[in-house]
């Protein structure tokens, strides 16, 4: 049984390389009471978790509670995540109102939806894997002045750093000037921190 089920007062939760029943939650969930920690920051990356087990870790916490939430790398690790109440990361997006810091990586086809659906107000900070797809779709959001307009900082990580072609540079510049136009201090980096 993973130690964090008798930690009434955790707040910081963070799965890593979970696959399969590793965690034994599946023995918990059908066998133990439901959690009463309200987890505040969460982060999740190369986790496979059913949704009865999501459901099991969030029972006593509030989307509203959320204030950090870190993707994994692949698409369909976080697809789990948001089926604990909707049906798709988007529609769990529009939920999570008082997120200060994001951070997500993974399958940039699934931006376009994502990014519109952010629906904190509090919203601080973002980070992100470097994707060309991800960077423009991140463009097209911040063109919208009411979107997020709370944020201050965007990180984008594990920016090629031998890579000097005409289309990162074109990246830079124009998503640099759409960040100066709403005040956002934008930061490149070669660095993959939370994602590596």
């Amino acid at each position: 049984m993973p130690i964090f089920v008798s930690i009434p007062n955790l707040e910081v939760l963070k799965l890593h390389q979970i696959k399969g029943d590793e965690t034994g939650l599946q023995t918990i969930v059908k066998g133990m009471p439901r959690p009463v920690f309200s987890l505040r920051e969460v982060s999740v990356r190369f986790t496979e978790l059913t949704q009865d087990e999501w459901s099991w870790l969030f029972y006593s916490s509030t989307m509203t509670q959320i204030e950090q939430l870190t993707w994994g790398e692949a698409a369909n690790r976080i697809i789990p995540l948001a089926e604990v109440e909707w049906r798709d990361v988007a529609n769990a997006l529009s939920q999570y109102n008082s997120i200060t810091l994001l951070k997500f990586s993974g399958n940039d086809k699934l931006w376009k939806r994502i990014l519109p659906n952010i629906a904190s107000q509090n919203l601080k900070t973002m980070e992100f894997r470097f994707t060309a797809r991800g960077c423009k779709e991140l463009e097209v959001a911040l063109l919208n002045t009411r979107w997020v307009p709370s944020l201050e900082t965007i990180t984008v990580e594990g920016v090629p750093h031998n890579d000097i072609s005409a289309q990162i540079l074109s990246l830079e510049l124009s998503l640099g000037a759409v960040c100066d136009s709403r005040g956002v201090e934008l930061t490149w980096t070669t660095e993959l921190g939370e994602f590596r």
